[in-house]
């Protein structure tokens, strides 16, 4: 159970969606001076939508979600492979230009 659903059973509690998964559209990138990888415009979502389905989510009680079919079957597939193998496969599709 994530730390933010255990904190929404007491009285008085917030929640807080940590930034991660997904890929949210904002001006990050922008002000940062990066060009988005060809993953993050592939799997980039809006911001609204990202906000609605984690509200959605918290509303029913879940202790977490992530955002999106892609993005899911894109988290679920790192269970499937050896750790190394997943982060060499994150830096890869995260390096700008990248062909995917």
């Amino acid at each position: 159970m994530g730390a933010g659903h255990r904190r929404l059973q007491r009285p008085g509690r917030g929640f807080c969606q940590e930034p991660g998964q997904p890929v949210t559209k904002t001006e990050f990138l922008d002000v940062a001076g990066q060009q988005p990888s060809l993953y993050q415009r592939t799997m980039m979502m809006d911001s609204p939508d990202v906000t609605r389905i984690a509200i959605d989510a918290l509303l029913k009680g879940k202790a977490s979600v992530v955002p999106g079919y892609k993005n899911a079957a894109l988290a679920q597939s790192t269970r499937l492979m050896p750790r190394q193998l997943a982060a060499m496969t994150a830096d890869h599709f995260m390096q700008v230009g990248s062909a995917a």
